[in-house]
């Protein structure tokens, strides 16, 4: 299913504009307006190739509309004509230096799945990764653990996870 006509993940860089990735959608949410009634903003979306590689992707609400037919999670698509802009913000979904931006002209086309994408994109962390003082906490991870105390549920809830390895 990948062949050379893809670029890798790794490779995007904002130098170039006619980029071409076959990737799976293993993550993909709305974001929310901070002072909107609940509406769409944007789509994020995880985007994993073929060598495991993952883009954090953003789909505007203006073009939502337009690409939603063809993003659901878990789905393989061959996606081009996107933007790549420097990966910005406190908390980024992957440690990709760039993020695909979505425009008017992207074409998203579902793909075949036959599996050579991998399926997940986990990035895990142990508990010493973690309490690491060089540990950089910009960037969203995964976790395996048993969650042994929860706070009461408020605007925040403290969770305490208990590491068993």
């Amino acid at each position: 299913m990948v062949s050379t006509v893809f670029d890798a993940v790794r490779t995007l860089t904002p130098k170039r504009h006619n980029w071409r990735i076959c990737v799976r959608i293993a993550r993909m949410w709305n974001m929310t307006a901070r002072q909107g009634h609940g509406d769409t903003s944007s789509l994020e979306l995880v985007l994993q190739d073929v060598h495991g590689d993952c883009v954090h992707a953003s789909v505007r609400s203006v073009f939502v509309h337009r690409h939603d037919k063809h993003l659901e999670e878990g789905t393989v698509v061959d996606v081009s004509n996107f933007a790549v802009a420097p990966a910005t913000g406190s908390y980024r979904p992957t440690e990709h230096l760039y993020r695909v931006n979505f425009q008017f002209g992207t074409v998203v086309r579902p793909r075949k799945d036959d599996q050579s994408i991998p399926r997940y994109g986990f990035g895990f962390k142990t508990f010493s990764d973690i309490l690491s003082s060089d540990f950089d906490d910009r960037f969203l991870f995964d976790v395996v653990g048993r969650v042994s105390s929860m706070g009461q549920l408020e605007q925040r809830v403290d969770i305490e996870l208990t590491n068993e390895g």
